[in-house]
């Protein structure tokens, strides 16, 4: 799971500049657009929406792309593939394992954010 999680640390100091205030307001829209996400993905799962199931995971990839969540982009492009060719079972065999590595990613992101202080 730590690969999952793997955070882009050079990536994050060369975007923040050492600015925590900016990385609260970052990390917190992450947070809720993650969350968006996931329950957006639990929602078009459960009602077998072939055509769109792809666009939760999408999101979810770019939006951990921008706080340099590597595993979590990976996994959500993976998902996301998976989606776009139509195996909605892979990707609901997934969901407990996207939210397990979502919440250790918040972990990851928090734990940064107390770094800088």
């Amino acid at each position: 799971m730590a690969e999952d999680t793997a955070l882009d640390r050079e990536f994050l100091e060369e975007l923040l500049d050492g600015d925590v205030e900016f990385a609260q307001e970052l990390f917190e829209t992450y947070f809720q657009s993650a969350d968006a996400a996931y329950l957006e993905a639990e929602e078009r799962l459960a009602a077998n929406d072939v055509e769109n199931a792809f666009r939760p995971f999408h999101t979810l990839k770019g939006a951990s792309a921008s706080v340099g969540l590597l595993g979590v982009q990976e996994l959500a492009k993976s998902m996301e593939l998976r989606a776009k060719a139509g195996e909605l079972d892979f990707c609901r065999e997934r969901m407990f394992s996207l939210q397990a590595v979502l919440e250790s990613a918040k972990k990851v992101l928090t734990d940064y954010l107390e770094s800088l202080s």
